[in-house]
């Protein structure tokens, strides 16, 4: 029965069209990715959905990958990428997908996460089973706009998108000294340890709502961005409307630091403990010295900082509602 019902779906008029590029992670989480696959593979076949997929080797293969998709939209109007793998893999794709100057149109990603517990997968909504998540991609009619985290690093030129953080500091040092791999608890307890004793604190200098504000001995900024206007905030538990957040956490003592790490690693905090957080549309900041920035646990590499964030729209294609 739920066969039949996968293939009336699919036959429906307005999803015949559909096309899916699929871009997996095979090896992450344990070979998730691959397990993912083999699982919805026959529920596409069996409902003659026209698909293509492939299996990145890294990040930067997967950007362009996702980057050549407008080659093929004079192909296949409908074309939807969707991604099998980690927060850090919709990173990537999201980067990939921006599309050129010239190019208006903007292809819609979905997303089934290889850990339905990550921060990403419970901001969009889809920590749920790779069969509850296809069916939902097949049975949606059009894609729902989120807000993206958009950068621009006038130091060097350089300009990116996330979807959930951006990271200078602490926690920062962390996603770099922790690389790839599975990360367990003690091997984090350990890195975090290590990151808290290396970093260096900064002077930091905040603009926001027109306010210049002055961060003597920071040791960790994250801008997080809530890819729904109407987003419930966890701890506040209130609904908050600007998209973006930004917490800058001076120096503490160390075991305070791992802590608030723990925390954040356990998803019980978005923010190192103590923070001083803004929440406004657009911020720009600039610190004293060359520091790691991460987006979505992505290291960008070691950058003198000085960065303005906003907000841009982008189609992710599912069926829950921005209200």
């Amino acid at each position: 029965m739920a066969g039949a019902t996968q293939l009336f779906i699919c036959d429906r008029k307005e999803v015949v069209t559909m096309y899916l590029s699929f871009l997996i992670n095979p090896t992450v989480n344990h070979d998730q990715g691959r397990t993912i696959w083999q699982t919805i593979q026959p529920i596409l076949d069996q409902a003659r959905c026209a698909y293509e997929f492939a299996f990145i080797k890294d990040y930067q293969h997967a950007q362009r990958l996702a980057h050549k998709s407008y080659e093929r939209l004079h192909h296949h109007q409908n074309l939807i990428v969707v991604v099998i793998g980690n927060d850090e893999l919709v990173n990537a794709v999201i980067n990939g997908l921006i599309p050129p100057v010239q190019q208006e149109d903007k292809i819609p990603f979905a997303f089934i996460p290889t850990n339905p517990n990550s921060f990403l997968a419970k901001q969009l909504n889809v920590n749920h089973s790779p069969n509850t998540l296809i069916n939902r991609i097949l049975t949606t009619k059009k894609p729902v706009e989120i807000n993206l985290g958009h950068y621009i690093n006038s130091a060097d030129q350089v300009q990116g998108y996330f979807i959930n953080r951006l990271s200078i500091g602490l926690s920062a040092a962390v996603d770099q000294l922790i690389g790839p791999g599975p990360i367990r608890t003690w091997r984090y307890l350990r890195t975090a340890q290590q990151a808290s004793k290396q970093i260096a604190p900064y002077n930091l200098m905040l603009n926001v709502n027109r306010h210049h504000i002055i961060f003597p001995n920071a040791i960790n900024t994250q801008v997080v961005n809530f890819p729904f206007t109407r987003t419930y905030h966890f701890r506040n538990k209130q609904y908050l409307r600007p998209p973006l957040e930004i917490a800058i956490a001076k120096e503490h003592h160390q075991w305070r630091l791992i802590w608030g790490l723990w925390l954040m690693f356990r998803h019980q905090q978005l923010f190192l403990l103590g923070s001083q957080r803004y929440r406004e549309k657009w911020f720009h900041f600039s610190a004293s010295k060359p520091l790691t920035i991460t987006t979505d646990h992505e290291v960008k590499g070691s950058h003198l900082v000085n960065l303005t964030i906003d907000s841009v729209r982008y189609p992710f294609w599912d069926i829950i509602k921005d209200s």
